[in-house]
């Protein structure tokens, strides 16, 4: 009886999977998994990267700015990896919306997000930025699915900020594809297994009484002074890792 015992003792230690029982390697309590496969929880949006959203299911909106025709002078980085369409009268931004609340927490950092919706996800403060696009013969538009805000003759974006971590400290997001964030801070935030670049987009807004501002934790943006503030708003390209 006792040998039986002592061969079965060394059978279970010796199987590669007992019933009931994952033989997957499981994240200390309070670790992160050293991938995450889906994305944070929440409705929020990400700018769109000429390569597509970042997998699949989610939906998408547009949004064109006209502005300044009189000597304008609107500019973006070289290279600039946003989707849509960039001229030096007129602008247009793409979105990739998340459709549903699911997913796991977000990690503490120093970035922002689109908002969608009436409330930022958990940890995340609210700001916005209000683009005072070209007064005559205005031709904004917008279509399909886009952040909260107003998307009239002017454009009022608003976001979702996380100041609550060291952006030098990188954090766990998807990184089978491109995607973009938004810096809150001088600095991209770092996310692990993936590189990041900074551009940017520079809006030659309405020359006359521009009204374009900032308000509360907003992503990283230049604005003037006097009666034209020409914002610039910056946006963190993140490729995978090689």
């Amino acid at each position: 009886m006792m040998l039986l015992l002592l061969l079965n003792i060394f059978a279970l230690s010796h199987c590669s999977t007992i019933p009931g029982i994952s033989n997957k390697t499981q994240a200390p309590d309070g670790a992160v998994p050293s991938y995450v496969s889906d994305w944070p929880v929440g409705y929020y949006g990400l700018p769109k990267p000429t390569s597509g959203c970042p997998g699949g299911g989610w939906e998408e909106g547009w949004r064109y700015h006209d502005t300044e025709d009189h000597d304008d002078e609107d500019s973006w980085s070289d290279p600039i990896h946003l989707a849509g369409s960039l001229s030096h009268d007129g602008m247009r931004q793409e979105f990739c919306m998340k459709p549903n609340d699911e997913g796991e927490e977000w990690p503490a950092g120093d970035y922002c997000i689109y908002k969608s919706g009436d409330h930022c996800p958990t940890h995340f403060n609210d700001g916005a930025i209000y683009i005072d696009d070209e007064d005559h013969n205005n031709e904004n538009n917008y279509g399909g699915i886009v952040p909260s805000g107003s998307y009239e003759k002017n454009t009022f974006y608003q976001y979702c900020c996380r100041i609550d971590g060291d952006p030098e400290n990188g954090i766990h997001l998807p990184t089978t594809k491109e995607f973009f964030l938004f810096p809150h801070s001088p600095g991209c935030q770092k996310v692990v297994g993936m590189n990041s670049s900074m551009e940017y987009l520079h809006f030659d807004t309405e020359d006359h009484n521009d009204a374009s501002y900032v308000s509360g934790v907003h992503p990283k943006a230049d604005i003037g002074s006097g009666s034209a503030k020409n914002p610039t708003i910056y946006y963190c390209y993140y490729t995978p890792t090689l």
